[in-house]
């Protein structure tokens, strides 16, 4: 599940650490519009016919929440991710993994009237956190926005990572991810990208 608050970046996040193209076809098993849901054969050629619906990754692309000017189309999403999770999942069973998304440069993220702080109540709400088996990862989008300054990076990780032990109860890694990365962003990104491979995880 692909989670996170309006206009974080879930839908270019999917595209770009999946490589779905815009010509994809999609599904959904019940009628949620707001809900994308997208069906991936990992590896079908080294799999063999009876094995081959095991090797399906869905993606599921969750609607933006906490948007303020829309308190009624909050509601509504929340309702289609509830229905839609029962009819996904089984009794008892959670998504293998929920990323959750903040954008890198939400420097108004820890609180509790925080949008971020605010999206992690709801999804606590939902019955999809396994707290015996975390299943969260936490998700900077947009890296390249910050600086190369690791020490930003680390104490934002660390920041993140603790919000979401308090409001999940569980432990999540917090990894970076640039969403639009084309040349005019490169020379800016470099010391980012190296970066990543030092901090995520923290």
């Amino acid at each position: 599940f692909v989670y996170g608050t309006t206009g974080v970046g879930k839908s270019s996040s999917v595209k770009h650490i999946f490589g779905i193209n815009d010509d994809v076809v999609i599904s959904n098993k019940i009628k949620a519009p707001d809900i994308l849901e997208y069906v991936i054969n990992v590896n079908p050629d080294n799999m063999v016919e009876e094995t081959n619906d095991k090797a399906r990754l869905h993606v599921i692309d969750l609607p933006g929440l906490i948007n303020n000017k829309a308190l009624k189309q909050d509601a509504l999403s929340l309702c289609s991710i509830k229905k839609f999770s029962r009819a996904y999942l089984d009794a008892d069973s959670f998504p293998n993994v929920i990323f959750v998304l903040i954008h890198a440069m939400d420097y108004r993220y820890d609180g509790p009237c925080s949008a971020f702080v605010k999206s992690l109540k709801c999804l606590s709400k939902l019955d999809l956190v396994d707290t015996r088996n975390p299943n969260v990862v936490g998700v900077m989008t947009h890296a390249s926005s910050l600086t190369c300054n690791e020490e930003k990076w680390k104490t934002k990780c660390i920041n993140v990572k603790r919000i979401i032990s308090e409001y999940l109860d569980v432990e999540a890694d917090v990894v970076a991810l640039e969403n639009h990365l084309n040349e005019d962003k490169m020379e800016r990104a470099r010391g980012n990208i190296e970066l990543q491979d030092t901090v995520p995880q923290t």
